[in-house]
């Protein structure tokens, strides 16, 4: 999986980060799938999926907790010096459309000098 951020990232700086998620019911992504940083099995493994509820710890919002807030995300590490960067995705079989796109994944991140970029789940894969 590639997606383009706003510049080139160290995702080992404090500032730079990515998290990956998707709906915790018919999530895109299975829970169980192993997520590697680059483009083989042979980068930096993405940490083991944690369930999030957008939200949640929130004092002045008491209501509103649908399917779509309950995400599961992990986070995942890589060092690219463009803006391009790479998610291995191991063992993953595409959806059987006619497409074959995913959709359902929410990524956001941050690069070292601040800059964020999100999609969300509407988006399809290219």
């Amino acid at each position: 999986m590639k997606f383009k951020s706003a510049a080139a990232a160290d995702w080992n700086d404090a500032q730079g980060l990515m998290q990956i998620c998707t709906p915790q019911a018919n999530a895109a992504l299975p829970s169980d799938l192993k997520m590697f940083s680059g483009t083989a099995k042979t980068g930096v493994a993405c940490t083991a999926v944690y369930q999030y509820t957008v939200s949640l710890a929130d004092d002045l919002i008491s209501t509103g907790y649908d399917t779509r807030k309950a995400r599961q995300c992990r986070f995942c590490k890589t060092t690219f010096s463009s803006a391009a960067d790479y998610v291995f995705l191991d063992e993953y079989t595409p959806p059987t459309t006619s497409t074959r796109k995913i959709k359902g994944i929410s990524i956001w991140a941050a690069d070292t000098a601040g800059a964020m970029m999100f999609t969300q789940d509407t988006i399809e894969t290219t």
